[in-house]
């Protein structure tokens, strides 16, 4: 039968406080890394996409090392459905388009978006979105700079 000294009991315990916080850290990450992976945050571009038919988008990436982008995307829907999604997503203020910049310019033919009955979500400083519907088509706009 194996007998153990108090000593190396000691030196075993203390060598597993020590490494006690990188493996609750360790786990905590691991933890993170599975949530956005199997349960991802609802996203607005992923309802247009999944929900919506005849969905396109067009991508302006910045030219630098900021991070600026502006996407425009459009899919086609019904009114019930927009409402839903600007409910959903916060788009509750009626858009002036006379006191702040309108919708961002994309090269695409199909990139027609209405001038009234358009929707700003209240974003961060450094983000504007806006969402509109027009003739069975939900219009979005994301910019960041």
């Amino acid at each position: 039968m194996p007998t153990f000294r108090i000593g190396s009991i000691q030196t075993l315990d203390k060598m597993n406080k020590k490494r006690l916080p990188w493996i609750f850290l360790g786990t905590a990450i691991f933890s993170m890394v599975v949530a956005a992976v199997f349960f991802p945050e609802p996203s607005l571009l992923a309802d247009l996409e999944n929900r919506c038919s005849g969905y396109q988008t067009y991508l302006n990436p910045s030219q630098g090392l900021t991070g600026d982008f502006n996407r425009c995307s459009r899919a086609r829907c019904t009114w019930d459905f927009f409402e839903t999604i600007r409910t959903n997503y916060g788009f509750d203020k009626p858009f002036d388009s006379s006191k702040t910049i309108g919708w961002s310019s994309c090269h695409e033919a199909w990139w027609t978006p209405p001038g009234d009955n358009v929707y700003i979500k209240n974003s961060k400083d450094d983000t504007r979105e806006l969402l509109a519907y027009k003739e069975g088509y939900v219009y979005y706009d994301i910019s960041t700079w």
